[in-house]
């Protein structure tokens, strides 16, 4: 009996899969085609489904745009970035979506590039560090000992910096606003509109903001340039990851 449940899922999961590749072409034709509204669907689908790659998300991201969804197209241009922070045609995707969005605060820094820069310091690092110390056995061996256990600090103090800029951006994920909302004071529709510079703060589809963390019944403490501002539904937003729970 188990055996048997066990080929049906796998029979199961290969059908999905296969068909996913299908439609992973039909998005990409219909995207090469400008047929941007079918694309985005279609992609939306494989996103929910669990399959993932830049490209796709970029696709989606540039068919959300053409569409009129600012919310989605700069969530997934922005993770595309994210992911391939040195491909050009996605920055130029995503900055050319931000400056559709009417007063746009601030978006969160973006701690990719700084841990990408980091993670590489770190490796190139570690390797001359440890080619010094093999280089001990060799003539100036002493002085080139040195410049390796320099090396080898210089990577830590990197992968420490790679490491902590990678939990800060988990601990504290920006998010996307994909409909209209009004910022509360507190974590429910009770509470009144939250202010901002004397007038109330309701944010756009396509503004980014930061999330800070989260209450049980899913409202989110949102801050803008590194304030907290307030407090929205979790519906109105596309969440980079998930926000620490407060109990």
């Amino acid at each position: 009996m188990n055996v048997l449940v066990l080929c049906v899922y796998m029979g199961l999961n290969i059908s999905i899969i296969a068909d996913a590749e299908h439609w992973l072409e039909q998005a990409e034709r219909l995207y090469s085609e400008r047929r941007y509204c079918s694309a985005c669907e279609i992609s939306k689908w494989l996103r929910a489904q669990g399959f993932s790659s830049p490209d796709l998300e970029h696709n989606l991201g540039v068919s959300a745009l053409a569409c009129g969804d600012l919310g989605t197209a700069i969530y997934y241009l922005r993770r595309a970035a994210c992911a391939q922070p040195f491909q050009r045609e996605h920055t130029d995707a995503l900055q050319a979506a931000r400056r559709l969005v009417p007063h746009a605060p601030t978006p969160p820094r973006d701690t990719t590039i700084l841990a990408f820069w980091a993670n590489l310091i770190a490796r190139i690092s570690w390797v001359i560090g440890w080619c010094c110390f093999v280089a001990i056995h060799f003539r100036y061996g002493g002085k080139l000992g040195v410049v390796g256990l320099v090396f080898l600090m210089a990577s830590l103090a990197a992968w420490g910096i790679a490491t902590y800029a990678t939990a800060q951006e988990r601990k504290f994920p920006w998010a996307v606003v994909h409909h209209r909302c009004e910022v509360r004071a507190g974590n429910g529709e009770s509470y009144p509109v939250a202010l901002m510079e004397g007038k109330p703060l309701i944010l756009i589809p396509g503004s980014e903001v930061q999330a800070l963390g989260q209450r049980s019944n899913g409202w989110i403490l949102l801050a803008i340039e590194g304030r907290a501002v307030g407090w929205a539904p979790r519906s109105c937003l596309y969440l980079s990851a998930e926000p620490i729970l407060w109990r």
